[in-house]
């Protein structure tokens, strides 16, 4: 191997090994943002609980995660989702439902 390929193999490794690390910080950078918009607030208030950026996302990737593990279903409340309006018709009615036992027994308690 004469001087000239030495020096391209090196500039070749020097070159592989900085687009790495570019890409390495760009990947961390993303994943700080996402992190950051999915938990808002949250985020600043692990971060200052874990001292260190890199263990108080861990502790956010750890929660999302989990978080993703759950099967989420649709609400079963008969009044969702409708509009504002409705939805306090709904929630009166449901209430005037619920609580119709319990006013017959305070109306005939107090005569």
């Amino acid at each position: 191997m004469d001087q000239h390929q030495i020096t391209i193999f090196v500039v070749a490794v020097v070159a592989i090994v900085l687009a790495a690390a570019l890409g390495f910080f760009v990947a961390r950078k993303r994943r700080s943002q996402r992190l950051r918009e999915r938990f808002g607030p949250e985020y600043d208030r692990v971060l200052r609980t874990e001292g260190e950026v890199s263990r108080a996302e861990s502790v956010l990737a750890m929660r999302a995660t989990r978080r993703e593990k759950f099967e989420l279903r649709p609400s079963q409340r008969p009044c969702d989702p409708i509009s504002a309006i409705a939805g306090a018709r709904c929630r009166r009615s449901l209430w005037t439902i619920r609580r119709a036992p319990f006013q017959g027994r305070i109306n005939s308690s107090m005569n």
